[in-house]
């Protein structure tokens, strides 16, 4: 008896042989959608509602929905999903009649949704997914944003950036001057993303995948350091510590001692690599390095960046304090600000402890699972993983874990590791 629907996939062997290059080319769309700010923020709410009715449309394509509804591997993070949805809904309504703010603050609730949607694609592409699919789309997205990031890098603000942010065109000018943003509109989604890639790449090669990884690692890298952030920058040491440590306890690495010989072989020449390109380029990171060095001669408190976010996060923490449990739903405008730059302390503000609780429980059960994933040799376990870890890591100086475009990417890899972990082998 073939169990998941595979029965239902082997009578489409047509489709079946597009389906896994249709999952990949949705979740490139994730990741390289333009995002033009310029156009106003009802276009940029129609690319996000698109994302939402590709993935639910290759769904209902899939026919896969009643399988994936009562599969067993993903009736947990089906449950977590649907109890966040009914906290956030619960939370937003009381916020609404309290606060009389407009029926536009019920606007996050599709971003469970969408989680849930992606979710399903991968759940629904997972019988057919390979290891080559996984590997086109992460050289993909590598190759286009260093396409996009040359071109940045080449022209400076104009239509580059504009194409891909949802700023507007001073805004761009005044802060993204001489920082790259990729496709991800903003240089540290840049930095997570491109972190993952080469943390993902730094990995196959350290488990015995071959020199053309290093090529990725050392791409990944450079246009994290292109980017200018600082927080990409610990993103990126973060990612690799757990690269480094998934390769000791992954199998089939032909030994721990082997593991270690790969990555020097890995990381000294890279490093030399990257001075090497940066010299003969004349990039000089000047952004970047004179913020590395205020922190080192003044403290990180000096910093007026990471001053200002304290203090912000400060202010929240107080509020959050008088309503620890339930929150104050989705608008800051109580605190006069805009953004808090600090995901977890925004969760705590919107939705209390139990929607944090919530929220956090889900996406640890899910990391979870890809590790043991990508310790069995699942290509898409060790890619959501490291994703996982530059969302977890980034969203302490950003919204990284309601991202847009980064989540619901690392729930559709999830999926095809929930849905099918046997199948993806690296």
């Amino acid at each position: 008896m073939i169990e998941n629907g595979e029965a239902a996939v082997l009578r489409r062997p047509g489709f079946d042989r597009v389906l896994p290059w249709l999952f990949a080319a949705i979740v490139l769309w994730l990741v390289a959608a333009p995002y033009p700010g310029f156009v106003g923020k009802v276009a940029l709410r129609a690319v996000d509602l698109a994302g939402l009715a590709i993935l639910s449309t290759f769904v209902l394509v899939t026919a896969t929905g009643p399988r994936l509804l009562v599969d067993r591997r993903l009736l947990p993070v089906h449950a977590a999903v649907t109890a966040i949805l009914i906290w956030q809904t619960a939370t937003l309504l009381f916020s609404l009649l309290r606060a009389r703010e407009g029926f536009g603050a019920l606007a996050p609730l599709y971003r469970p949704v969408l989680y849930m949607a992606a979710l399903w694609a991968g759940g629904a592409a997972a019988m057919r997914v390979r290891n080559r699919h996984i590997l086109v789309f992460a050289w993909t997205a590598l190759v286009l944003n260093a396409v996009v990031a040359t071109a940045q890098f080449l022209t400076g603000p104009g239509l580059a950036y504009y194409l891909f942010s949802g700023r507007s065109e001073e805004m761009i000018t005044h802060q993204y001057g001489s920082r790259i943003i990729g496709t991800l509109g903003n240089p540290n989604y840049l930095g997570v993303l491109m972190a993952t890639v080469a943390g993902f790449f730094a990995f196959r090669f350290a488990t015995g995948k071959g020199m053309h990884n290093a090529l990725a690692v050392i791409a990944g890298a450079l246009l994290v350091l292109l980017s200018q952030s600082r927080t990409s920058l610990a993103v990126l040491a973060g990612v690799a510590l757990v690269a480094v440590t998934l390769s000791f306890f992954a199998g089939d690495t032909g030994g721990r001692g082997r593991v270690v010989a790969r990555w020097l072989v890995l990381v000294v020449p890279a490093a030399v690599a990257l001075l090497v390109l940066l010299s003969v380029l004349g990039i000089h990171l000047r952004y970047l390095w004179t913020g590395i060095q205020f922190v080192f001669q003044h403290g990180l408190m000096q910093q007026s960046s990471f001053a200002g976010r304290v203090a912000v996060w400060s202010d929240v923490w107080q509020r959050i304090l008088q309503n620890p449990l339930v929150g104050w739903g989705p608008s800051t405008r109580y605190l006069d600000i805009t953004f808090v730059d600090n995901n977890y302390i925004a969760l705590l503000f919107r939705y209390g402890f139990i929607g944090f609780a919530l929220t956090m429980a889900l996406i640890a059960y899910v990391v979870a699972r890809t590790w043991n994933a990508a310790r069995r040799g699942s290509t898409a376990g060790a890619l959501a993983l490291m994703l996982w870890a530059g969302i977890l890591l980034g969203s302490v100086t950003m919204d990284a874990l309601e991202s847009m475009r980064l989540t619901p990417l690392a729930f559709a890899l999830s999926g095809v590791v929930l849905a099918a972990p046997q199948r993806q082998r690296a």
